[in-house]
């Protein structure tokens, strides 16, 4: 009976996480609207000159400009026709559309890492990483429907797959091997990430004696067809200069801005995460005092560290806290056969790694890192409750409740944020549609007086800040180009 009830609470309480979880990713979306190059992607005008029809593009024109896409700008194609036929219901649809995607990306990584059917803790670990992503990286790549198209969307095809194979008592084989397909073929890093795992699993899948490796084998075909497009080597001859410098001359270039990303001073939230996963680590797997103690101390001292100035100092200290971090969950999960969760980890580092070699860095460059390592934390932070002595539960309870409480106030702010702009985006949305039906009447329009933003803080890059946007948005709109846009 006492089984029965607290099944039937944490159900209870499950549901209502879940209904929380949806509502705050659709309050948020309702007030993200199109910024910066979506405007070009929704008008097939995004550096391609093939469409004639305007906003009235057929399958045939997209498939003219995903041809063109992938043979001179880059094979980041799935993902963006995706994009594109959202786009093309409307922006209501896209916002809705990425709301429902976030949502049951956390839903997989949850059915993952959940001890039971239903499993709040797990649940609540899960709120915690997503919500712990702050506005600097959010902005760039979650907020910014170009860029979460290809960073962000693959991972429910990732998870799903890894879900199937791994977790579920159907493995259905071809499906997995489709969705490691589609996640492969999406964005560069996030490709690294499916193909370190995918190939980890191979050679386990080989070890053991075992010939299904085919699902795996989808996943880094998946990635070949991405990274092999002829787009993409165009594009590399356009930063020649930097591929002409030395491996140590683009280790010194490009590491302080990779840790800056990940460790700066805009990512507090997710510091904490991390050191709290590295406490919980050292206290409940090391069985010495002494090492316990020693484990604790250095992962406290790391991060109290961090807040030290000078620039030398920094790069060293946040360079050290990054490989004690890799080394104390490497050596967990090799411990305790978190293959799973180790393969992934192993993948999302080389997301990161891999950026040494790119001549442009920007804050989206780690999203693929913070989203796979969320399938670690996830389950870390619930092995924190799981691991209470005793049965008693206080101190994890307070952990995770610090961590829930710093996450929820995290995305309120952003929330509250885009909400500040809302009212300006929702006003020259409706301008830009009369100014198009005008102009389709037969009436002259010289110009249109548009509002800046309330706060850029909470928006990708502005036409009044990047004048080439205003192409993309009057073909978007359907206003002639000669129109002058004015900014109040």
């Amino acid at each position: 009976m006492r089984d029965n009830k607290r099944i039937s609470s944490e159900r209870a309480v499950c549901i209502s996480l879940f209904i929380l979880f949806f509502a705050l990713n659709i309050i948020l979306h309702k007030a993200v609207f199109f910024y910066h190059d979506d405007y070009g992607y929704a008008s097939l005008k995004y550096g391609y000159q093939g469409n004639l029809n305007g906003m009235h593009w057929t399958l045939a024109d997209l498939w003219g400009f995903i041809k063109w896409h992938y043979t001179s700008w880059g094979g980041r194609v799935l993902y963006f026709a995706v994009f594109i036929l959202t786009m093309s219901v409307g922006e209501w649809f896209t916002q809705l559309f990425q709301a429902c995607v976030y949502f049951l990306i956390n839903v997989m990584i949850y059915k993952c890492i959940a001890r039971t059917k239903y499993d709040p803790v797990a649940l609540v670990s899960v709120m915690i990483c997503w919500f712990s992503i702050g506005i600097y990286i959010a902005r760039d790549g979650l907020f910014w429907y170009t860029a979460s198209a290809i960073y962000v969307w693959p991972f429910l095809a990732f998870f799903s797959a890894v879900y199937i194979l791994e977790y579920s008592k159907k493995k259905r084989y071809p499906l997995a091997g489709l969705l490691l397909f589609a996640a492969g073929f999406s964005q560069e890093q996030v490709a690294v990430l499916v193909g370190c795992y995918c190939a980890f699993k191979v050679l386990e899948e080989l070890l053991i004696g075992s010939k299904m490796v085919y699902p795996y084998l989808c996943g880094i075909f998946g990635a070949i067809v991405l990274i092999a497009a002829p787009g993409n080597w165009i594009r590399v001859g356009e930063n020649g200069d930097f591929y002409k410098l030395g491996l140590m001359a683009k280790v010194k270039r490009n590491l302080p801005e990779l840790l800056s990303l990940n460790l700066g001073d805009r990512s507090i939230i997710r510091i904490c995460l991390y050191v709290v996963v590295l406490l919980v680590i050292s206290w409940i797997y090391y069985r010495r005092t002494l090492v316990k103690v020693v484990s604790v101390l250095v992962s406290c001292g790391l991060f109290a560290a961090l807040g030290l100035k000078g620039k030398n100092a920094v790069l060293g200290l946040r360079l050290c806290f990054v490989l004690w971090l890799i080394w104390v969950i490497l050596y967990y999960l090799y411990k305790e056969k978190k293959r799973t969760m180790m393969y992934i980890f192993v993948g999302a580092i080389a997301s990161q790694a891999m950026m040494i070699m790119s001549p442009v860095l920007s804050p989206r460059i780690a999203i693929p890192f913070i989203i796979g390592v969320n399938f670690v934390l996830g389950g870390l932070l619930t092995e924190l409750y799981s691991h209470s002595e005793n049965g008693s539960h206080v101190l994890s309870v307070s952990v995770i409740g610090f961590l829930l409480i710093l996450s929820l106030g995290n995305a309120l702010y952003i929330t509250r944020g885009y909400y500040l702009n809302y009212e300006a985006n929702v006003e020259d949305r409706k301008i830009l549609a009369e100014t198009r039906d005008a102009i389709q009447r037969g009436e002259e329009v010289n110009s249109v007086v548009l509002h800046k933003l309330e706060d850029d803080t909470f928006a990708n890059d502005m036409p009044y800040t990047k004048d080439y946007i205003k192409y993309w948005m009057k073909e978007y709109y359907e206003i002639p180009q000669s129109v002058e846009f004015i900014w109040r």
